[in-house]
Protein backbone atom coordinates (compact mmCIF):
# COMPACT_ATOMS: atom_id res chain seq x y z
CA UNK A 1 0.00 0.00 0.00
CA UNK A 2 2.93 2.09 1.47
CA UNK A 3 4.31 2.03 -2.74
CA UNK A 4 0.79 3.00 -4.14
CA UNK A 5 1.17 6.11 -2.44
CA UNK A 6 5.19 6.60 -3.75
CA UNK A 7 3.62 6.36 -7.24
CA UNK A 8 0.62 8.10 -7.13
CA UNK A 9 3.28 11.15 -6.10
CA UNK A 10 2.85 11.47 -2.82
CA UNK A 11 6.33 12.15 -1.26
CA UNK A 12 7.98 9.82 1.00
CA UNK A 13 7.85 10.66 4.52
CA UNK A 14 4.65 12.23 4.17
CA UNK A 15 2.75 8.54 5.17
CA UNK A 16 4.49 6.24 7.42
CA UNK A 17 3.80 2.44 8.17
CA UNK A 18 4.62 0.85 10.98
CA UNK A 19 4.22 -2.61 12.26
CA UNK A 20 4.88 -4.51 15.65
CA UNK A 21 3.22 -5.40 19.20
CA UNK A 22 1.04 -2.42 19.76
CA UNK A 23 2.19 -2.65 23.53
CA UNK A 24 5.95 -2.13 22.31
CA UNK A 25 5.71 0.01 19.42
CA UNK A 26 2.14 1.84 20.03
CA UNK A 27 2.67 3.66 23.19
CA UNK A 28 5.26 5.69 21.87
CA UNK A 29 4.15 6.68 18.63
CA UNK A 30 0.61 7.73 20.26
CA UNK A 31 3.24 9.76 22.86
CA UNK A 32 5.47 11.25 20.86
CA UNK A 33 4.92 15.24 19.99
CA UNK A 34 5.31 14.64 16.78
CA UNK A 35 2.48 12.38 16.14
CA UNK A 36 -0.05 14.52 14.70
CA UNK A 37 -2.69 11.51 13.77
CA UNK A 38 -3.21 8.05 14.19
CA UNK A 39 -4.46 5.12 12.31
CA UNK A 40 -4.50 1.78 13.26
CA UNK A 41 -6.05 -2.01 12.45
CA UNK A 42 -6.21 -4.52 15.65
CA UNK A 43 -7.70 -5.19 19.10
CA UNK A 44 -10.63 -3.40 20.82
CA UNK A 45 -8.17 -3.58 23.93
CA UNK A 46 -5.49 -1.95 21.88
CA UNK A 47 -7.38 0.68 20.75
CA UNK A 48 -8.91 1.64 23.89
CA UNK A 49 -5.35 2.11 25.23
CA UNK A 50 -4.52 4.11 22.15
CA UNK A 51 -7.65 6.65 22.88
CA UNK A 52 -6.73 6.50 26.66
CA UNK A 53 -2.85 7.86 25.50
CA UNK A 54 -4.02 9.84 22.27
CA UNK A 55 -5.87 13.08 24.26
CA UNK A 56 -7.06 14.74 21.45
CA UNK A 57 -4.85 13.53 18.12
CA UNK A 58 -7.06 12.52 15.64
CA UNK A 59 -8.01 8.68 15.15
CA UNK A 60 -9.21 6.35 12.80
CA UNK A 61 -8.90 2.72 13.85
CA UNK A 62 -10.45 -0.71 12.56
CA UNK A 63 -11.01 -2.49 15.84
CA UNK A 64 -12.03 -5.88 14.28
CA UNK A 65 -8.57 -7.62 13.28
CA UNK A 66 -8.78 -6.35 9.44
CA UNK A 67 -8.86 -2.97 7.80
CA UNK A 68 -9.34 -4.32 3.55
CA UNK A 69 -8.37 -1.49 1.23
CA UNK A 70 -9.83 -1.49 -2.21
CA UNK A 71 -8.60 0.98 -4.74
CA UNK A 72 -10.23 0.72 -7.98
CA UNK A 73 -9.07 1.69 -11.67
CA UNK A 74 -11.28 4.46 -11.97
CA UNK A 75 -10.47 6.38 -8.77
CA UNK A 76 -9.32 10.12 -8.67
CA UNK A 77 -5.55 10.36 -8.63
CA UNK A 78 -5.54 13.59 -6.74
Amino acid sequence: LMECFVEAGLPEGVINLVTGPGAEVGDEIVAHPGTQAIAMTGSSATGKVISTRAGLKPRLMELGGNGPVVVSPDADPV
